[in-house]
């Protein structure tokens, strides 16, 4: 299966990056940048790895502590929804 990424999940992954960027180290957004990678292999090898979310139709990885991925299953595609704060009020 075939990763896509949708704008919105772009937008709040280079948030995150600028985020740990500014409040933390090069090594701690090196950190965040391998866990993602990680992942994303690891769902192009099974794409039901994480449990589906509060939402319909979506899954919610948890990439950190402090984030999730939110994503999406299509025949051919793995969607990248977005990427949330686990901190925060959210609907997934």
């Amino acid at each position: 299966m075939k990763i896509v990424w949708s704008q919105t999940a772009i937008d709040t992954y280079l948030h995150i990056v600028d985020d740990i960027f500014e409040n933390w180290t090069v090594k701690e957004v090196a950190n965040f940048q391998a866990a993602v990678d990680k992942l994303l292999r690891q769902l192009t090898i099974n794409n039901k790895l994480c449990p589906v979310s509060n939402l319909l139709n979506y899954r919610k990885c948890v990439v950190s502590k402090q984030t999730s991925l939110i994503y999406a299953l299509n025949k051919q595609d793995i969607y990248l929804v977005t990427f949330i704060d686990n901190r925060s009020l959210h609907s997934f």
